[in-house]
């Protein structure tokens, strides 16, 4: 019983370590949006909708990657930048009330 309880909790481990790696925060990505975060209306474009929904299951994933593009200077309006998945059509795919960096996601 105790060798059971140690090998769930080492799976556990391993599998919130490969979900915080699977993540690489990677805002290369994104850059078909750089157009669509100058502005909070419109379709942002099929390059940059495609880009996000890899992301459109792991919103958690989307925050940080924009986070991560924030700090380095590649997005400087962040609350633009944070209505391009509902632009995008993934409104369902953000859960309600959702905050990133401080700010309402899908509102």
């Amino acid at each position: 019983m105790a060798k059971a309880v140690v090998a769930m909790a080492m799976l556990v481990l391993v599998l919130a370590c490969y979900a915080e790696a699977a993540c690489s925060n990677n805002y290369i990505q994104l850059a078909g949006c750089l157009n669509a975060v100058s502005s909070s209306a419109g379709y942002p474009g099929s390059s940059c909708c495609t880009a996000v929904s890899h992301f459109k299951n792991d919103v958690n994933c989307l925050c940080s990657t924009l986070v991560a593009a924030k700090n380095a200077g590649v997005i400087r309006n962040m609350p633009n930048a944070l209505t391009v998945p509902k632009r995008c059509g993934f409104k369902n795919n953000i859960p309600k009330n959702f905050r990133c960096a401080g700010y309402k996601v899908g509102s």
